[in-house]
């Protein structure tokens, strides 16, 4: 009896039409001829559970959202990973909050927006910042149901005293400022950045006829794109060579920029430029280096030194953008998306066509100038005294 029961399992008897089989470990479903095949993440024996990452529905969510510019909902869950709507839901309550495995514990991986939806739509946290950002490109409410603001004006153009605004409005526009209030007392306690460095050099003009790469009809250039580092999308470093012998370099950097808190910071700006140095000796065909000039003999033309305070969801909807010009001097405060997360990005527009030497120094020590001046004066004093 033993036997012939041992038998049946290691012969494994194909049941109906050869879809469904029965082995030693259970049934397993196979795949029937003609038909396309399933990956095999898709294929679950009967009978045993199937485990869900939040690492794969993470995988998922983010593809969905780079192809559609869409969340994801249980729904799509059952669709492919060929679950029910119950575990679909745990899945994403799971996904929804703090979890743990082997490893430890792990952040969430998905979010809800502010938009409700129904079903609701989750979006992946790692590019949190952009789904709100979308958001308040496309759902910016003017003078929604019992609410007149003064940022968005009505036709009866109210007095901001009258006694016809709703209180609300009045509270929103509180809240509004008393955020951009906090926002401003962070700036001096968070570390300097800079970022979109504009560099120039020059060297022989014969080298432009030796180029090889096609000449813009605008204004002559040659131009060439490189992309250094660990960059995604669209190169960062771009070259622009004018029959006079001048090179234009642009360092494309804004979710990205330098910090300067450090002398090990500069080092790492330094070490960078060093590579934005090579890339361009290798276009120029440079390879005695004797055409590239040292990196010390750069200049540094134009350049944005920032300081960037994280906000919350809130505050990325309700910051204004400002811009403001001060004797020669042009500052800006933005609100900034950096995928996994958004910052009030509080910069100045410097326009320096220094050495890069002295201008790093000049960035770093704005008053240093300044200083040195004083100190002359005083010792002028002194000696005259």
């Amino acid at each position: 009896m033993s036997m012939s029961l041992w038998s049946f399992w290691q012969n494994e008897a194909e049941l109906n039409t050869g879809q469904v089989k029965l082995t030693r470990k259970g049934f397993s479903f196979g795949v029937p001829n003609g038909s396309p095949k399933r990956p095999k993440e898709q294929l679950v024996p009967n009978g045993l559970r199937k485990i869900i990452t939040p690492h794969v529905i993470e995988r998922f969510a983010l593809s969905r959202y780079k192809a559609c510019g869409q969340g994801i909902n249980f729904a799509n869950i059952e669709k492919e990973f060929s679950c029910n709507k119950r575990t679909a839901q745990r899945v994403i309550k799971r996904c929804c909050n703090n979890w743990y495995d082997h490893k430890g514990r792990h952040t969430p991986v998905l979010f809800r927006s502010l938009n409700r939806t129904r079903p609701q739509m989750y979006y992946p946290t790692a590019v949190k910042a952009d789904v709100t950002e979308a958001l308040k490109r496309h759902k910016v409410l003017i003078e929604p149901t019992g609410v007149v603001s003064s940022l968005y004006p009505s036709s009866l153009e109210l007095n901001p005293f009258s006694s016809y605004r709703h209180s609300l409005s009045i509270a929103l526009e509180y809240n509004r400022a008393n955020t951009f209030l906090e926002v401003l007392l962070l700036i001096p306690y968070q570390p300097p950045f800079i970022h979109n460095l504009h560099l120039g050099v020059d060297i022989n003009c014969d080298e432009y006829n030796d180029l090889t790469s096609k000449q813009e009809s605008r204004n002559r250039s040659k131009d060439h794109s490189e992309r250094i580092g660990k960059v995604k999308g669209p190169p960062n470093i771009h070259y622009s060579m004018y029959p006079n012998g001048k090179i234009m370099t642009n360092v494309k950097c804004s979710e990205n920029p330098f910090k300067l808190e450090t002398d090990r910071d500069v080092s790492n700006l330094f070490s960078f430029l060093g590579q934005v140095r090579d890339r361009m000796v290798l276009w120029l065909n440079d390879v005695r280096e004797t055409v590239t000039p040292h990196i010390m003999e750069w200049r540094l033309l134009q350049c944005d030194f920032n300081r960037d305070v994280e906000i919350t969801e809130s505050a990325q909807l309700t910051l204004p953008d400002i811009q403001f010009w001060h004797m020669d001097r042009v500052f800006r405060s933005y609100v900034k998306s950096l995928h996994d997360r958004a910052v009030c990005r509080n910069e100045e527009f410097l326009n320096l066509n220094q050495l890069l030497p002295e201008a790093m120094d000049n960035i770093l020590h704005p008053f240093k100038s300044l200083e040195r001046k004083i100190d002359i004066l005083l010792n002028k004093s002194n000696l005259l005294g």
